[in-house]
């Protein structure tokens, strides 16, 4: 070896140590409370009926996330697609840099890159997070994919009071074109719809976007595993409309529902009824007592 090159890596040698003495050496990155990956995924709504969509963490829906209210939270957002996207954290007061939405100022992820977001959690109770990509006349993009998943933010004071915790997102799937204007699912009409409207639709077909298939999180009706309940027991269930398209009721024969929360916020009078009927991004939390045994089909 020769003299000039031993001096070079005696020189490389002494470098990072006197790098950390002068306080110079990188800090290692602190490891996110939470990650969410948006990639493709499959979901087998039943055994013969199997799609290709968008998810988080290799599912649709995503994980729930359970964040205390007033506790900073750092979560990287990765996109291994193709295309810019947005996560968007819907029902939390955070700045609007953080909230996924683009025309609140949030900056695009992009195509295979990543993005760490900062916020500080709240108000408490049952939220959601979603793309907010905009789709556009896309059906296979944004708001029609599987991208989303609960987010519940804990205030410290929940007593308890269930022996079941339930999330159950509703969801259309394999969205298309349609000119039909009626929405078939919302029966909040009064009376019988007259055979002639008195305002004629004069748009061109397929303006409107339907759907025929449906699930309760990532199952058909019958295929996914029963809520095994014992007879007494109290049920929690965080209901939403994940859908983009329709409104949805929902009910449990035999049992009654007690509506404690609507879009995440308590109601000032938990009242009883058969059913709810929730809106696209609508939230309820409700409290059934499982007092009628038998087998029951919550749909």
């Amino acid at each position: 070896m020769l003299r000039r090159d031993f001096l070079k890596l005696s020189s490389l040698a002494l470098a990072q140590p006197a790098a950390d003495r002068l306080g110079l050496q990188t800090p290692p990155v602190a490891k996110a409370d939470h990650t969410l990956r948006i990639s493709p995924v499959t979901v087998e709504l039943d055994r013969s009926h199997i799609l290709s969509t968008i998810g988080y963490n290799g599912s649709a829906p995503g994980p729930v996330l359970r964040l205390r209210e007033g506790k900073p939270v750092t979560i990287d957002l990765i996109n291994d697609t193709d295309t810019p996207e947005l996560v968007h954290w819907h029902g939390l007061l955070i700045p609007s840099e953080m909230d996924g939405t683009e025309e609140e100022g949030s900056p695009y992820i992009p195509p295979h890159g990543q993005r760490r977001i900062q916020f500080t959690p709240g108000p408490s109770g049952t939220r959601w997070y979603h793309s907010h990509a905009m789709a556009m006349d896309d059906l296979h993009k944004g708001a029609y994919t599987g991208q989303f998943g609960f987010v519940y933010i804990e205030s410290g004071n929940d007593p308890g009071q269930y022996d079941q915790e339930l999330f159950l997102a509703l969801r259309d799937w394999e969205p298309f074109f349609t000119g039909t204007m009626d929405d078939t699912d919302d029966d909040t009409h009064d009376g019988p719809m007259p055979e002639k409207p008195a305002t004629l639709n004069t748009d061109p077909g397929g303006l409107e976007v339907g759907s025929m298939t449906y699930s309760i999180n990532d199952k058909a009706l019958g295929s996914g595993e029963p809520i095994r309940v014992r007879q007494g027991q109290r049920l929690l269930i965080h209901f939403l409309n994940a859908s983009a398209i329709e409104n949805r009721r929902i009910a449990l024969p035999g049992h009654k529902m007690k509506v404690i929360g609507l879009d995440g916020n308590p109601v000032p009078t938990p009242q009883m009824v058969d059913s709810v009927f929730l809106g696209a991004g609508e939230r309820a939390d409700v409290i059934i007592e499982m007092n009628h045994p038998g087998v029951w089909i919550l749909g």
